[in-house]
C-alpha cells in the first residue's frame, strides 16, 4: 500500500489524478476497439461517456478522447 501513497507519487513527478483517470481512458479505448471489431452503438456511447468523465476530472485527458473520436471516424 505504500507504493500508492500520494506523497510518494508526487515525489516521483506522477500526479495522482493521472492514475485514477487513466483507467477511465483505457476503458473507453477498449470499448472503442471492441466497437470497431464488432460494431455496437452502445459501446461507442459508453466509450464516449467514460472519456468524457475522464476529461471532466482532468482536462488533459481531452486529447485522448478527441484522438479516439478521430480514429473511429477514420475507420468508418
Amino acid at each position: 500500500m505504500q507504493l500508492i501513497n500520494p506523497i510518494l507519487l508526487q515525489q516521483i513527478w506522477i500526479d495522482f489524478a493521472d492514475i485514477t483517470t487513466g483507467e477511465l481512458v483505457l476503458a473507453g479505448w477498449l470499448l472503442l476497439a471492441l466497437a470497431v471489431r464488432t460494431p455496437s452503438t452502445t459501446r461507442v456511447i459508453c466509450a464516449g461517456l467514460l472519456c468524457g468523465i475522464a476529461t471532466g476530472l482532468k482536462l488533459t485527458n481531452a486529447m485522448h478522447a478527441i484522438s479516439g473520436f478521430a480514429v473511429l471516424i477514420m475507420l468508418r
